[in-house]
């Protein structure tokens, strides 16, 4: 749950929590994710790319990974810094890098069809 005051309840494909914040999960997630992933499907493009963005950025989400198998593309945004830092795979070995969870990077073709 992002916001409980406005009931702003979002289910990502995938989420990491670190482990110094743990204490968010308690039967479901209370706060922001430290990373999100969303599948991003040709009937989800633009709720993942338009509204999700900008509630994961707004609610401190620190990275959000967008990955597209239609298009072939990854697209990784970090929130960390006063403007979002966006790395974008495109080919099968591109490397795609996580600035939140330390040492984790792979390649475009390990998350695409």
């Amino acid at each position: 749950m992002l916001d409980a005051d406005r009931a702003l309840v979002v289910q990502p494909d995938v989420l990491f929590v670190a482990t110094e914040r743990l204490s968010i999960i308690c039967n479901q997630v209370w706060g922001p994710p430290d990373l999100v992933v969303e599948v991003v499907s040709q009937g989800t493009v633009a709720h993942d790319t338009g509204e999700k963005l900008a509630w994961y950025r707004q609610y401190g989400v620190r990275e959000y990974w967008l990955v597209e198998p239609a298009d072939g593309r990854i697209t990784v945004l970090s929130f960390d810094g006063p403007a979002p830092d966006i790395q974008i795979a495109r080919r099968p070995d591109d490397i795609v890098r996580s600035t939140v969870v330390e040492g984790f990077s792979c390649s475009a073709s390990a998350l695409l069809p």
